[in-house]
């Protein structure tokens, strides 16, 4: 299985032209200059969804388990 990286992820919002972007997954914190975590395109972590992936089919996923 390939790794699952911020790039595919529904929750990455990349920046124009860079590899970095934001992570939308939870609100913005006090914590970081512009609220919301900055992640590159190649990180990855527990909370991946796939971007192809609508809110009611991953809801719908979590009802099945």
């Amino acid at each position: 299985m390939s790794r699952q990286r911020c790039e595919g992820c529904r929750w990455f919002l990349r920046y124009t032209g860079q590899s970095i972007g934001q992570c939308r997954r939870y609100p913005p914190t006090q914590n970081t200059d512009a609220g919301w975590l900055e992640v590159d395109q190649f990180d990855w972590c527990g909370e991946y969804a796939d971007s192809s992936t609508t809110s009611e089919h991953q809801q719908s996923i979590g009802n099945e388990e």
